[in-house]
């Protein structure tokens, strides 16, 4: 099946699927497009899965960036803010500080 190579919500659904199965490499240009197009996509879900993304890859301080902007758009939502701090608490001393 042949999708639009710039269909936002298709490429969001595939950078998420990648990330589930653990292909990092082939989320990044999927998620990556998302943000390009509409940094605020999805109620700005789109930072929190790259932020995933990038503490799936140990690239902390990128993952700390994309997850503190997750936070402050949406202060309002008790399952982002656990989430993040759950994954924030198991990282190494000073990673992204």
């Amino acid at each position: 099946m042949k999708i639009d190579p710039n269909e936002i919500d298709a490429n969001f659904q595939l950078g998420r699927i990648a990330l589930q199965q653990g292909r990092i490499k082939d989320a990044f240009p999927h998620l990556q497009k998302v943000v390009e197009q509409n940094e605020k996509y999805c109620s700005s879900e789109i930072l929190r899965e790259l932020g995933l993304m990038y503490l799936l890859n140990k690239q902390y301080a990128d993952a700390r960036r994309e997850l503190a902007m997750y936070i402050e758009r949406r202060s309002y939502d008790p399952e982002g803010s656990t989430t993040t701090a759950r994954r924030w608490s198991g990282w190494p001393a000073g990673a992204g500080s």
